[in-house]
C-alpha cells in the first residue's frame, strides 16, 4: 500500500482536473481496502480508479493534440498514471484474496 500511496502522491504536480480525480479516487481506493470495508467498496473504488484513469488518458492525449504538452511529457504523465492504476489494481486484488482466501468455502470437496 504504501507503493501506491507514493505513486499517488507523484500525481499531485500533473495538471488537468482529471489527474487530480485519478488522484483522488486512488486514496479513496486505499483508503477503502485500509479499513477493510470490504469487496463491493473496494470494487467501487476501483471501477473509480478505472474511468478517472481513461479521462486522464484523454485529456494527455487531447492536450497533446492541442500543442498545450510536448508528446514527451504526456508519454510520462501517462506511464505514471499506468502505474498507479496497475499498483492500484493488485491491491484490490490482494483485499479480494484475503477477503476471501483460495479453498475457504465450498471448494476442496466433492
Amino acid at each position: 500500500i504504501e507503493n501506491a500511496a507514493q505513486l499517488a502522491r507523484q500525481a499531485a504536480p500533473w495538471s488537468a482536473a482529471d489527474a487530480a480525480d485519478l488522484r483522488e479516487a486512488a486514496i479513496v481506493l486505499l483508503d477503502r481496502v485500509e479499513d477493510g470495508s470490504g469487496h463491493p467498496a473496494v470494487d467501487e473504488a476501483l471501477a473509480r480508479v478505472e474511468s478517472s484513469y481513461e479521462a486522464h488518458k484523454v485529456g494527455l492525449l487531447a492536450a497533446t493534440a492541442d500543442g498545450r504538452i510536448d508528446i514527451g511529457e504526456a508519454d510520462e504523465r501517462l506511464q505514471k498514471a499506468s502505474e498507479l492504476r496497475r499498483a492500484l489494481q493488485q491491491i484490490a486484488k490482494a483485499a479480494r484474496g484475503l477477503a476471501h482466501p483460495a479453498g475457504a468455502a465450498g471448494q476442496g470437496s466433492a
